[in-house]
């Protein structure tokens, strides 16, 4: 089936993009417009802007000049199957998200290549050995218009990690650093920001802390080779000065101040308390944006804590999963 129509109809929106005072019946490029709309309907590629051209009165006419760029779009797809090509406000419009969205996925991927090969050992906590289910996701790309929400299933410490070699406690910390490396690597048309994994209160006891803290107390990182560099989490505040470049930290983002501003869940709305505190950050950006948690595996399981797993609320609210690796 003949795209002429389709593909006319698009060159003369593209033909008002650069002028408001385009007429087809006075225009410059009439015969042009007239051969093009007669042939509609078995179209002929042309073999470029002067055999366009050379259809209207006066190819050589100075009025044409600025529609050199729509005209050679229109060249690009006329006769053809091929869809018109966006126009440079499209491109503007654009872009940004797709920055966005490659950013997203190159963090994911660094995730799954640098990280996970360790983290898919198994995690050993208080005496009992956890591995990942299955089915269950350990990475997830979700999105919501030009908004990304990157999730990066991690163990918080290379302490609680089981039968690890000491050249696999330098391997997860490594991973941890690249991840990191990646997080950093965002573009200038989109916002990158970061988030951690919010503590449950349970009385006045903090737990389950994605900065790793069980009380109120500053965590502190003695070196290269300190364990907690095996987190994500850890790794992100230890290098944010170094690694990080424009990177913006979402709001409360320390154990003291998540408890000191009530940010803090109930253990039986936690992952819903995140989920909250993801679409929150996110929509702190005014454009295109990048917002990334590393979280403990156990949350993006399809039966934890509050009955849905953070990407599960994340749907609810209108999130569409974009990607998944397990």
């Amino acid at each position: 089936m003949s795209k002429g129509k389709e593909h006319y109809d698009a060159f003369r929106v593209d033909l008002r993009s650069l002028t408001t005072k385009f007429t087809r019946r006075r225009s410059s490029l009439k015969g042009l417009m007239d051969h093009m709309w007669n042939s509609r309907a078995a179209p002929i590629g042309f073999t470029g802007r002067a055999d366009a051209l050379s259809h209207c009165t006066n190819p050589q006419d100075a009025r044409i000049t600025k529609y050199h760029l729509a005209v050679d779009r229109m060249v690009t797809c006329w006769g053809t199957q091929k869809p018109y090509p966006p126009t440079a406000q499209d491109k503007v419009k654009a872009f940004p998200e797709q920055e966005a969205k490659q950013h997203a996925e190159a963090v994911l991927d660094e995730y799954e290549s640098s990280y996970l090969p360790v983290l898919k050992k198994g995690l050993e906590i208080d005496g009992m050995l956890f591995l990942p289910d299955q089915d269950q996701p350990l990475g997830v790309i979700a999105q919501r218009e030009e908004r990304f929400v990157v999730l990066l299933g991690e163990q918080h410490s290379t302490d609680t990690v089981g039968e690890l070699q000491a050249h696999e406690k330098a391997a997860m910390i490594a991973g941890a650093k690249k991840v990191v490396a990646a997080i950093g690597k965002g573009g200038p048309m989109h916002k990158t920001i970061v988030a951690i994994e919010l503590p449950i209160m349970s009385g006045n006891t903090i737990l389950g802390s994605g900065a790793g803290l069980t009380e109120m107390k500053t965590l502190r990182i003695t070196g290269n080779d300190d364990k907690n560099l095996g987190s994500i989490n850890h790794s992100l505040f230890y290098y944010k000065g170094t690694l990080l470049g424009g990177v913006v930290f979402a709001t409360g983002e320390d154990t003291a101040s998540v408890v000191r501003e009530n940010l803090a869940a109930k253990s039986d709305e936690r992952n819903e308390g995140i989920a909250d505190h993801l679409k929150d950050a996110s929509e702190d950006a005014d454009k295109a944006s990048v917002t990334i948690l590393g979280v403990g595996l156990s949350h993006l399981g399809v039966t934890t804590l509050g009955g849905k797993s953070v990407q599960g609320y994340l749907e609810k609210a209108g999130w569409a999963i974009l990607k998944e690796i397990s």
